[in-house]
């Protein structure tokens, strides 16, 4: 090598562990709570780290504020899981009357 220069090497260690994509993780257990296959309070205690009585509470004081329009259908929102609101409303706005 010219100029005495070596070259630089970086080392990139791997371990045995789970690479995770919370993420997607997020999005598909609000999925699930907004098809009725998960409680709002267990994705409250799973992602936001409460315990059961507490998150039982706090979805159940979101679940107050939002009215299900009388379908006994409890989506996301309704069962304190923030985000989906604007999300199902556009998908709702973009989809044709039959």
């Amino acid at each position: 090598m010219s100029g005495g220069l070596r070259p630089h090497f970086n080392r990139v260690g791997f371990d045995d562990s789970i690479i995770k994509d919370t993420t997607a993780g997020k999005r598909q257990d609000m999925d699930e709570v907004a098809a009725g296959l998960m409680q709002g309070w267990g994705y409250r205690a799973k992602w936001y780290g409460e315990d059961e009585a507490t998150a039982r509470r706090r979805g159940a004081a979101a679940g107050s504020a939002a009215s299900d329009g009388g379908s006994g259908h409890v989506d996301a929102a309704q069962a304190g899981v923030p985000g989906r609101v604007r999300r199902r409303k556009e998908q709702t706005a973009a989809t044709p009357a039959r």
